[in-house]
């Protein structure tokens, strides 16, 4: 070493070598940080999707029935309070309400959820076909006459004349027709009801004027009404054959069962195999509404995947608990489709003094429902015409039972609609008339457990930034 030299030749080759040392260890930390990161974002990005369906399927979210009220939802989740290991239909119909009210703390959650990626996910359920077809009564109105002016009444198409009726089918208040001397004619007071059922087809009038047509095998109903009815009626035991003579005002009622012009329909398409989502939720930059107003949709979804370098996907199908049970339903207008009113299981046997209590208010009024337990389907049926209340159970194209009410109600034993220990379903189909009330006089929410089907859940997670 030289006077003056700082450092040796050997001093300042090492220095350099340390130098170029630290240099290459802090470009490697570096080169090794970012592949950290990115590692760590990949991570984060290839699960998202998964993290996202865990906790919308293992947690019933925060506040826990946030499905039954209108509070500010904190955690958004579907898993069921009574059956954890399954969803929770009511969950999903109350996340749905909440997407077209555009409610602003789901928003939150949502955006929380998918830590502010842009997303999809469509909800899949069991798809249902449910209907009834036709109804066993076909049900005729007719008043002869008036209160000022009575008219002559007869049932022919030839003239006042007997037809024939089924032997042992006529009544008279409800008693079978009382034996007359000599068939003498029995004068009807106003009140009284004679009942038949005619094995032919018979016309109705009033004086020549043509009123309608009343079919072969009906059952007939025939009230006289008036204070000054002069309404007879014979009835030829000898041969069957009935005969009404004399003038009055009277309600002529038709009950033509005809059970093989009804159809009942119960299929589904498992949630598997279903290719229509109950839900679809598309979240874009922290939204679920496009800029023109309107939820986005699927199209919306795809043009944003595509501008996104990465889209990561998930899928689950899972169990699903499903539980309704709504007691009083009133309608005032018609109706037709498959409204839900009780879905479960029973946990015991219904109890004999349980009833179905329908209310049909108008002149002439209908109600069918459809009801499921286990295997067996069967439908439930309630009219009304002038103060005439009946109902029926129809089971395999054959009346079950039949059940006689009053002046528009009915009460059906819900152990006749549900005799099993099984599942139970019960769906409100149409209805025509003024109005209608139906209501269960015991609750049979105490013995109605969740019916668990299937529901599949899939999701798309993507970044368009």
């Amino acid at each position: 070493m030289k006077r003056g030299q700082v450092l040796s030749l050997d001093a300042l080759l090492s220095l350099v070598i340390v130098v170029m040392v630290i240099g290459v260890v802090i470009n490697t930390n570096d080169i090794i940080k970012a592949e950290i990161t990115n590692l760590v974002e990949w991570y984060d990005r290839a699960n998202i999707a998964n993290n996202m369906l865990d906790i919308l399927t293992k947690s019933p979210g925060y506040p826990k029935d946030w499905e039954e009220s209108n509070v500010p939802l904190k955690v958004l989740g579907l898993v069921s309070l009574e059956y954890p290991a399954a969803v929770d239909y009511n969950k999903i119909v109350g996340l749905s309400e909440r997407v077209y009210n555009n409610d602003s703390s789901l928003i939150d959650s949502l955006e929380n959820l998918s830590s502010k990626k842009d997303f999809m996910v469509d909800i899949y359920l069991r798809q249902y076909s449910i209907d009834v077809s036709g109804f066993p009564v076909d049900s005729i109105y007719i008043v002869v006459g008036s209160p000022d002016n009575n008219v002559n009444f007869r049932l022919s198409d030839v003239g006042n004349s007997p037809f024939d009726v089924v032997c042992g089918s006529v009544k008279l208040n409800g008693e079978p027709f009382p034996p007359t001397i000599g068939n003498a004619p029995v004068d009807l007071n106003p009140g009284d009801v004679v009942e038949f059922i005619p094995t032919e087809t018979v016309y109705v009038y009033s004086r020549n004027t043509f009123l309608g047509t009343i079919p072969a095998n009906s059952t007939v109903i025939v009230e006289a009404i008036d204070e000054g009815s002069e309404l007879q009626v014979q009835y030829f035991e000898s041969t069957c054959r009935l005969h009404f003579t004399g003038i009055g005002r009277v309600y002529v009622i038709v009950k033509a069962y005809s059970a093989q012009a009804v159809t009942l329909t119960y299929d589904f398409t498992p949630a598997s195999n279903a290719t229509t989502p109950f839900l679809r939720i598309v979240m874009i930059n922290g939204s679920i509404y496009a800029p023109n107003g309107s939820l986005y949709t699927y199209n919306d979804a795809i043009l944003s995947m595509n501008n996104s370098q990465w889209v990561e996907t998930s899928k689950r199908v899972l169990s699903m608990a499903r539980r309704i049970y709504r007691n009083n339903i009133t309608l005032t207008s018609q109706f037709k489709g498959a409204e839900p009113l009780i879905i479960g299981k029973l946990k015991v046997k219904v109890p004999e003094y349980a009833y179905l209590n329908i209310t049909l208010n108008g002149e002439i009024a209908n109600v069918s429902l459809l009801a499921i337990n286990g295997e067996t389907i069967r439908g439930v049926f309630a009219y009304k015409v002038g103060n005439f209340t009946e109902a029926l159970i129809l089971k395999n194209n054959t009346i079950e039972n039949t059940y006689s009410g009053d002046n528009g109600n009915v009460l059906i034993p819900l152990s006749d609609i549900f005799p099993n220990v099984d599942i139970a379903e019960l769906y409100l189909i149409s209805f025509e008339g003024e109005s209608l009330y139906i209501n269960n006089t015991w609750n049979l929410d105490a013995i109605l457990v969740p019916k668990i089907e299937a529901c599949k859940l899939k999701i798309w997670v993507w970044d368009d930034r």
